[in-house]
């Protein structure tokens, strides 16, 4: 997401963009060092926070994350004074 007033930012992501292999035309996995400028500075900033191991621990976050998600929810019905209601077999 970038904001509607950060226009230069929202150019260089939209410009953003890899090699191509001029034979095959097949795109490589080296980005083009230019119209990256505030990219770059986004990077630098955000790096003290940057993780190793790159997009694999980010997947691995994110199935750890979700397997909270999806986990059995609280039991609140022996909490006292908290009532359960029977939801309609429309909202089930």
């Amino acid at each position: 997401m970038v904001h509607p007033r950060c226009v230069h930012a929202a150019d260089e992501f939209r410009l953003y963009s890899f090699k191509v292999d001029k034979l095959s035309g097949d795109v490589l996995p080296e980005p083009l060092d230019k119209a990256n400028h505030v990219i770059d500075a986004i990077r630098y900033a955000l790096q003290p926070m940057i993780k190793p191991g790159g997009a694999t621990a980010f997947l691995s976050f994110l199935a750890a994350d979700a397997a909270k998600q999806t986990a059995k929810p609280k039991d609140f019905s022996k909490v006292r004074g908290a009532t359960t209601t029977e939801l309609p077999s429309w909202r089930r």
